[in-house]
């Protein structure tokens, strides 16, 4: 063969490898994150033999400066997580396992979290390479942070709510047979309907015969809440339960009245005091209910 033409056949073979090199530095610069290969060789010496310009981003490092001195990379892990990133090192190393780490670094006074993850090959010289890629992830680690703290929110103010529900239909035993449930404020129907569910399980798990409801700190009451009340009155009298409406303020009266409530069958008292009284009366030898 003509050696001007094997020589130009060797540059173009030549000039096609420097185009594939070229493509593949080009495609790992655009990988997000830093691609890597680091070496653990068998006199213990280590070092990355390869980075990509990701590395910039990553740790503020040229990709020549840690190919120099791995310790760049190193120096960067949060004081609090380096423990953890070098027994996930030596794990790896010591059982060729796949490397994975998450953790944190510091760069220019900021705290950054990383993930790491490659594959180790062991060498025929004995080295252990790792191929990997390091991403940031502390948008993600944020993100997980502010939703972690919505859903504690979320669930202090429902424990508050709960809190508040019941405080707002406390049910009060005075004697092992009766329950007073005092009423304070205003009651729209979102309370009175709690106050329904408070009280039949508060006589279902209690065992009462009687509850005394304590109108006295209730300053309105429009006719939907009363007839919800009476409805509730009326449910106690199938359960055995009597009912007894004590502080009826001349206002609640009215209300009562315009609507022709019935409570013919739910005695009225003008305080807790005579309630319990009578309670306490019907216990007595020889006394009904």
């Amino acid at each position: 063969m003509d050696p001007s033409a094997e020589g130009s056949a060797a540059h173009q073979r030549i000039a096609e490898l420097d185009r594939d090199v070229a493509r593949y530095r080009r495609l790992v610069d655009n990988v997000p994150g830093m691609v890597y290969q680091f070496v653990l060789r068998p006199d213990a010496t280590m070092g990355f033999t390869f980075a990509s310009e990701g590395s910039l981003e990553i740790y503020g490092h040229t990709p020549a400066a840690i190919m120099q001195d791995y310790r760049l990379v190193f120096e960067r892990v949060a004081a609090e997580d380096v423990t953890s990133f070098m027994a996930s090192v030596r794990r790896s190393a010591a059982t060729l396992s796949a490397y994975k780490w998450e953790g944190r670094i510091t760069r220019e006074g900021r705290t950054r979290w990383i993930q790491a993850a490659s594959r180790p090959q062991a060498q025929a010289d004995g080295s252990i390479l790792w191929d990997g890629v390091i991403l940031d992830i502390t948008q993600r680690k944020e993100a997980d942070a502010a939703l972690e703290r919505v859903v504690r929110h979320e669930a202090t103010i429902a424990a508050q709510a709960e809190l508040l529900a019941q405080l707002s239909t406390p049910l009060i035993p005075v004697t092992d047979e009766a329950l007073v449930l005092p009423l304070i404020g205003e009651i729209d129907g979102a309370r009175a309907a709690r106050i329904v569910e408070a009280l039949l399980s508060g006589v279902e798990r209690r065992r009462v015969t009687t509850v005394i409801v304590d109108l006295t700190g209730l300053t309105t009451m429009s006719a939907g809440t009363a007839a919800t009340l009476a409805s509730a009155a009326r449910g106690l009298r199938l359960l055995g339960v009597t009912t007894i409406l004590t502080g009826i303020r001349p206002e609640v009266a009215q209300t009562m009245v315009a609507i022709d409530l019935d409570l013919a069958r739910v005695e009225t008292l003008a305080s807790v005091q005579e309630a319990v009284a009578r309670v306490l009366e019907r216990r007595r030898p020889g006394r009904g209910r």
